[in-house]
This record gives structure tokens, sequence and C-alpha cells, in this order.
């Protein structure tokens, strides 16, 4: 799934042939672990948009099925989570991934980090300079 989101991004930036960041953060709250997925890149199209979660509708680019986002967010919601397009436009696209702390009955042990720490997202960048570089 995470795969899936990162190369989406790359691909997009890729296209424009200009530096971009992906940027990948996640942190959890009492009920969840979330991880955000963005990009600089151009954006979805509106049409992309409106399809995207759909299996062979939602591609954006040339050569794409449009399985990727479906089956990622398939697989998530099979855990219990959710995938969704939080914004995509001019300034890029950004996409969260929830899953439960909890699933079938099994309580996750929150980490035992000062109070003022639980709650603070972790995050990594990428820069990518230019169209031939890969993650």
């Amino acid at each position: 799934m995470l795969g899936n989101l990162v190369r989406n991004a790359r691909q997009a930036l890729e296209g424009t042939g200009r530096p971009g960041t992906i940027e990948i953060s996640g942190g959890e709250d009492d009920h969840d672990w979330w991880l955000r997925i963005g990009d600089t890149g151009p954006g979805l199209p509106q049409k992309t948009r409106e399809f995207l979660f759909q299996p062979f509708s939602g591609a954006s680019r040339k050569g794409g099925t449009g399985l990727g986002l479906a089956i990622a967010a398939d697989l998530v919601r099979n855990h219990g989570g959710a995938l969704v397009l939080v914004r995509s436009d001019d300034e890029g696209t950004e996409f969260r991934l929830t899953l439960p702390r909890e699933l079938a009955g099994i309580r996750a042990p929150r980490p035992s980090l000062p109070i003022d720490r639980q709650e603070k997202p972790h995050s990594v960048a990428f820069t990518l300079a230019g169209p031939r570089n890969s993650l």
C-alpha cells in the first residue's frame, strides 16, 4: 500500500520535470495509527479524483491500469481502516491511511512514551532533484 502511494507520487513528480518532495509522516491517537503521504506534484485531474478508488477507472497516467489505489484501499478496508484522498490541487496531493489500533478485539499496547510525545507525528521527506532520480 505504502509502496504504491510513494510510487504514484514519484511518477507524478517525474512527469513535471521539476524538483519536488514526497513526505511521509505517521502518528497515532487512542484509536488509530495513521500515515500521511503527500507530494508537491501537479495534483490529480478531476476525472481521476472522481473514480480514484474504483478498479480500472482511476488511472491518471498513460499505461496505468487503475488497480493500484483500488487494491490498496480494499486491503486497508479489510483491516478496518481507510485510505482517503485528503487533497489534490496545483500544490500537490495528500493521502491519509488509517488503521485501527484494535483489531479483532486485540488491544494494541501504547508505547511507553512521555505524554507530550505520544501524539506527535514522525515524518520523513524525500526530495527529487529531477526526473531521473528514484526512491
